[in-house]
């Protein structure tokens, strides 16, 4: 029964990390090419949060400024701020932010899933590149205790997928879809351990 115990944990550990040992590291150290980078100055999504049993739907306007400083902002239909972030390279400043989102663990989550969709804060002296055929291609990087996993079509050129991990834990995973003019129209973020989803659709750039 022990030996049976073991084995099972030996293949979970194995299966969870299989596809990312399966590559071939590349030498080259190719800047990989962020998601939003066709020059607008601003981003505006149809957006729905669900927060463990609550559903907040409205617009989230994300505003490049110099500095590679970011503005996020999300609102609802009557106008009402659910949260201000100003995202720098290094820290970020929230501006407001709603009663329900009035709390570090969950603001910092957000500012986080943001921070992996601006890329505004990668640093590349710790990049690992890896390709699993011709197609596609995993940029690794660290970042505090977490490792970031993108994932892009080589021949279209854009990221398809985002993934967190701790350890060989998931532990955000980001969907991009439909793209159009170099941009996906449609983003999905869900958390693993936290009951917390984030559904965009954008409308204007």
């Amino acid at each position: 029964m022990r030996n049976l115990v073991l084995i099972s944990v030996i293949l979970l550990f194995s299966g969870c990390s299989y596809r990312y040992t399966n590559f071939l590291d590349f030498q080259d150290k190719r800047v990989l090419k962020p998601v939003f980078c066709n020059g607008s100055q601003s981003y505006l999504f149809s957006t729905n949060i669900k927060l463990f049993n609550k559903n907040f739907s409205g617009l989230l306007i994300i505003k490049q400024m110099p500095d590679s400083i970011y503005r996020a902002v999300f609102t609802t239909e009557i106008g009402i701020t659910l949260f201000d972030i100003e995202i720098r390279k290094d820290t970020s400043i929230i501006h407001s932010q709603f009663e329900q989102f009035n709390k570090s663990a969950i603001i910092k989550t957000i500012d986080n899933d943001l921070r992996l969709l601006l890329m505004n804060d990668i640093n590349y002296s710790n990049t690992e590149i890896y390709k699993d055929n011709n197609k596609y291609s995993v940029y690794k990087f660290y970042k505090n205790k977490f490792k970031n996993y993108y994932y892009v079509d080589n021949n279209e050129n854009y990221i398809y997928q985002i993934i967190k991990k701790k350890n060989i834990f998931d532990k955000v995973i980001v969907n991009l879809c439909s793209y159009s003019n170099n941009l996906p129209q449609e983003i999905y973020i869900k958390h693993r351990k936290i009951r917390l989803k984030i559904n965009l659709k954008l409308l204007q750039q």
